[in-house]
């Protein structure tokens, strides 16, 4: 496994592995962010933590046309923050859960989408 790039001689163990590793068994990392680009930009821009907010401030809005906003007194703008998203996935009415779990979705599927198209 530590040998030359394409040598994969010892079976990695769970303490061995890390997040960033650039060598797996049967994987070879030559970059993590290659800049692909298609008519939209770079494909990575659509795949980040300012992509998903914006799923969850889309899905905001279309929870909030049958009623009131689901997520009111959280921040319409900028990021809510991860910890708080958390706990409302965890703990928080259904309709802040649904919120949540659609954009999650929805970001999902696009991410899925992005993986395929490249």
């Amino acid at each position: 496994m530590y040998g030359a790039p394409g040598e994969f001689q010892t079976t990695l163990k769970l303490g061995d592995l890390h997040h960033g590793m650039s060598l797996l068994q049967g994987v070879r990392i030559d970059c993590y962010n290659s800049m692909l680009r298609d008519g939209d930009g770079f494909v990575g821009d659509r795949a980040n933590k300012r992509a998903f907010q914006e799923r969850i401030k889309e899905w905001r809005l279309i929870f909030g046309r049958a009623s009131e906003d689901p997520l009111a007194g959280l921040p319409t703008e900028g990021a809510i923050p991860k910890s708080e998203l958390d706990v409302l996935l965890l703990s928080g009415e259904l309709k802040k859960r649904a919120v949540i779990h659609s954009a999650i979705d929805d970001f999902a599927a696009a991410s899925a989408t992005l993986t395929q198209a490249h």
